[in-house]
């Protein structure tokens, strides 16, 4: 089944509006009218997949094509964004898109990212409310991508809601790791943590013992570099990306493995790139070289 062919504009902006439920429901401004970007999104019940085949393979061929805004717009658009299978999808898509564009962009990339935890957050509540087999099918989803944008978010974040979300993004993606051991995602997120959390300040660790009387690490801050090296190798293992490889050559540099980072550099230059966020990994790694 082929898509409609999405409207796209470079004059996108995002607000927050409440909704009866209590929740927030991300609205894209264009053109100086209101569209709700996910209509239904905190109606309707927990459902199981029964959209066609051929439009999931579709949607899910955007995305392996890394045809982000598109896919967010096919997403935007739809009715039936309630449902779980397409819900986490569309959680992705928000991320996805905000990680392409380039970092001068940051109001809309802090929005899309706090747009889709919003997403994935709601998601992840009607998984936990449905049925036995719903949550079996999509508890993982939702909860991956919940610590996934939630770690995506933290540079936008004041020091003491940072803290606090480090330990969410740890359980959340342990939990996801365990229940989808192949997905590279996961791992490469868990990979971004451990590097995040090895290089936190003094300010933010001695906030981590205030808030919850232990830092979100306990280990030698080499070790944590070992251990964020280690998932991106999995991450690497589960789908090559410029990303995993890119992030593997700077654990290997601050564990002093220059030979290692090289040839890290190296794969994610090789790899074909497309989109801003490919282009800026492929200067850095060459700069380094």
């Amino acid at each position: 089944m082929r898509l409609p062919a999405a409207t796209t504009s470079t004059s996108l902006s995002y607000q927050y509006y409440p909704l009866t439920t209590g929740r927030h429901c991300p609205i894209l401004l264009k053109n100086g009218r209101k569209r709700a970007a996910i209509r239904k999104f905190f109606r309707g019940p927990v459902t199981s997949n029964h959209a066609a085949p051929t439009a999931i393979a579709a949607l899910d061929e955007l995305h392996t094509s890394k045809s982000y805004e598109t896919l967010y717009e096919h997403l935007a658009a739809r009715d039936d964004a309630a449902e779980l299978h397409l819900a986490w999808r569309f959680a992705r898509a928000h991320h996805d898109l905000a990680d392409s564009l380039p970092e001068a962009d940051k109001g809309r990339k802090e929005a899309l990212l706090r747009a889709g935890l919003a997403v994935a957050e709601a998601a992840l509540a009607r998984a936990e409310e449905g049925d036995a087999e719903s949550a079996l099918c999509h508890k993982a989803p939702r909860r991956d991508w919940v610590g996934i944008l939630l770690g995506a978010l933290g540079t936008y974040l004041p020091t003491k809601e940072k803290v606090a979300n480090s330990f969410r993004i740890r359980d959340a993606l342990q939990t996801a790791a365990e229940m989808r051991p192949a997905d590279g995602s996961v791992q490469l997120a868990l990979g971004e943590w451990c590097f995040k959390v090895a290089g936190i300040g003094w300010v933010e660790a001695n906030a981590a013992k205030l808030l919850f009387g232990q830092a979100p690490e306990s280990t030698r801050r080499s070790a944590v570099h070992e251990i964020a090296l280690d998932y991106y190798e999995r991450a690497w293992e589960r789908k090559p990306s410029k990303k995993a490889a890119y992030k593997a050559s700077l654990a290997c540099d601050k564990l002093s493995r220059g030979a290692d980072s090289a040839a890290w550099r190296t794969r994610a230059l090789e790899l074909p790139g497309a989109g801003a966020a490919d282009a800026e990994i492929d200067r850095l790694a060459a700069a380094a070289r």
